[in-house]
């Protein structure tokens, strides 16, 4: 019997954490955020920014400019839709990661790829492929 690659990814797409790579310590590494407001479900390895004036993370939009445009994590685990703000967990810092299981909700360019790719740098986040 082959033994699966990552045992926390499940069948219905990935699971929690599955884009992290190697030793980490969850409580290090992961930090308690809140989500805003979603119609549909928020994925484990969605790219985060945060609103500036409120504090709460929503997925990273590049053309944005109320702070959601700059990397601020990277959601944990699925989260559902919700019609307030809900708690959730974000990968902040001190980790390495396959970036190919990074998701992207709003499209980015090569070039703002790379930007969003240095500014987890500079929060101790280092990408891999």
């Amino acid at each position: 019997m082959a033994l699966p690659i990552r045992d926390n990814i499940p069948l219905d797409g990935m699971g929690d954490g599955a884009y992290l790579i190697g030793n980490f310590d969850n409580n290090r590494t992961n930090a308690q955020v809140m989500l805003g407001v979603k119609a549909t479900d928020y994925l484990p390895g969605t790219v985060l920014g945060k609103i500036t004036a409120t504090g709460i993370y929503v997925p990273l939009a590049p053309a944005a400019a109320d702070g959601s445009q700059n990397f601020a994590g990277i959601n944990y685990s699925r989260r559902p839709a919700a019609t307030v703000a809900q708690r959730g967990a974000a990968t902040v810092r001190e980790a390495t990661l396959n970036s190919n299981l990074l998701y992207y909700e709003n499209a980015v360019t090569a070039a703002q790829k790379t930007a969003i790719e240095a500014q987890m740098a500079v929060q101790g986040i280092i990408t891999g492929y």
